[in-house]
């Protein structure tokens, strides 16, 4: 399976589990240490987290959710 994202992530994880998450369920965190345009999404059991730090990346990492 052909995976493309752009501005291309550091890492993706990919797993056979499939869950549906809502934006209720997302927690954003700014983070000084993450790239301009970048951002990280760690996605959970139960919930979300999307970092970034900027609103550039904040957008990006939305698109992506």
């Amino acid at each position: 399976m052909a995976v493309m994202i752009l501005p291309y992530p550091n890492e993706i994880t990919l797993s056979e589990k499939r869950r549906v998450l809502q934006e209720s369920n997302l927690r954003l965190e700014h983070d000084d240490a993450i790239e301009p345009e970048g951002y990280r999404l760690q996605i959970g059991e139960d919930d979300a987290v999307l970092a970034f730090s900027s609103a550039a990346g904040k957008f990006y990492g939305l698109q992506t959710f």
